[in-house]
């Protein structure tokens, strides 16, 4: 029926006692001020700062604008008329991370000849709105530093992100800072600097790829109770689920619960399960290949492939030989840990948007890490 199906209201409109979407006059001028601006090729960036200068205040009564939020209310089309039911779900990697995708069998009524409700943009205005943050997207997505994404902050194992100090100045430098600051305590380091020492740790292996063996860091002894525990939890909490999925059937077929209210539990148990599924599987796989050291063998053949001309390599070349290799790094006290895949593979965005280089027809267990620990080399910190 094109109605609020649950949640808040999206910014721009309220609903009614019927749940009919209605535009709030206020905020309907902000949403189109923010695409104005981004016409004038205004960045995610600059469109905050104007609407900060601005003194305008967001849908929480706050006085800072998210990227998040800009982005979002510059790429939903609910702003034409178009109302949208279970837009995404999310996906796993071969890695186990999580994203979002977009659904095939979402539930989309209205559309811009025939709009659902009030129209806050114009469909003219609208595609060129997606063509600008597309290309600014792209603007920025061209540098990829070599451990973005995959370092984690020593003091709070947050990933850590490249951030501009000084942006805009000449006096402007990239350093590796933690997702939680200002709450994290831990201090910004240089990328040059943080780049040249993972990189240096990987080289040593280069070197000697014996030695992966003996610098092997060794799991807790208590690792394998615990995952069997997590997986004994996921069992039970599996079974549950099916127990709900059951009662609301039989709720729905005895008439106490509407269709409306059914397709929308119903699709929250079944991604719930999903997810359940998905980390059983991966528990699975983990206590299967406990204790097995012969992952390490395809890697040590590659690191000997790798040492033959490690030393030509461009800064490029570096990147995306270390992206394929690690999954995850760390600075500690002793050391620096590396989490590296046993076979590489092409991290395709920073995100974890990974896929395999080699044949697609190999087993999963191909992607099995192992947690190396290098000598203690520290970047310096600013």
């Amino acid at each position: 029926m094109g109605r609020k199906a649950g949640g808040a209201d999206v910014f721009g409109y309220k609903t009614n006692e019927n749940g009919e979407y209605v535009p709030v006059p206020e905020q309907a001028k902000i949403v189109q001020l923010i695409y104005q601006l981004t016409l004038k090729d205004y960045t995610l960036r600059q469109v905050r700062a104007e609407l900060n200068r601005r003194g305008i205040r967001t849908a929480r009564d706050r006085d800072s604008w998210s990227i998040a939020v800009l982005g979002g209310i510059l790429r939903n089309d609910i702003y034409l008329g178009v109302y949208r039911f279970l837009k995404s779900k999310h996906g796993k990697d071969v890695d186990g991370s999580r994203y979002k995708v977009n659904r095939d069998d979402q539930s989309v009524v209205g559309s811009r000849q025939k709009p659902n409700h009030p129209p806050l943009i114009e469909p003219r205005m609208f595609d060129m709105a997606q063509q600008k943050v597309q290309a600014n997207r792209k603007k920025n997505s061209l540098r990829v530093h070599l451990a973005t994404g995959l370092l984690r902050c020593p003091v709070c194992q947050a990933h850590m992100h490249a951030k501009y100090s000084r942006s805009g100045s000449v006096d402007s430098v990239v350093k590796d800072t933690c997702s939680k600051k200002p709450e994290c305590s831990s201090k910004r380091m240089l990328v040059s600097e943080t780049n040249d020492t993972l990189w240096n740790s990987l080289v040593q292996l280069f070197v000697e790829p014996e030695r992966i063996h003996s610098l092997i860091a060794p799991a807790p002894e208590n690792d394998l109770d615990v995952v069997k525990k997590d997986l004994a939890s996921v069992d039970r909490d599996q079974k549950a689920l099916k127990e709900k999925q059951e009662r609301l059937l039989n709720l729905y077929l005895e008439g106490n619960v509407p269709q409306a209210t059914y397709v929308v539990k119903s699709s929250a148990l079944e991604a719930e399960d999903s997810c359940l599924r998905d980390k059983r599987a991966d528990l699975q796989q983990w206590i299967q290949s406990h204790g097995k050291r012969e992952v390490t063998a395809d890697l040590i053949q590659t690191l000997r492939v790798l040492a033959r001309s490690h030393r030509r390599f461009t800064e490029e070349q570096k990147t995306n030989v270390f992206r394929s290799m690690v999954k995850e790094a760390r600075f500690s006290a002793s050391g620096i840990e590396l989490e590296m895949y046993s076979q590489p593979i092409q991290n395709v965005s920073w995100k974890y948007r990974q896929k395999r280089l080699s044949n697609t027809s190999r087993p999963t267990p191909s992607l099995q890490t192992v947690r190396i620990q290098t000598a203690r080399q520290l970047t310096k910190s600013r």
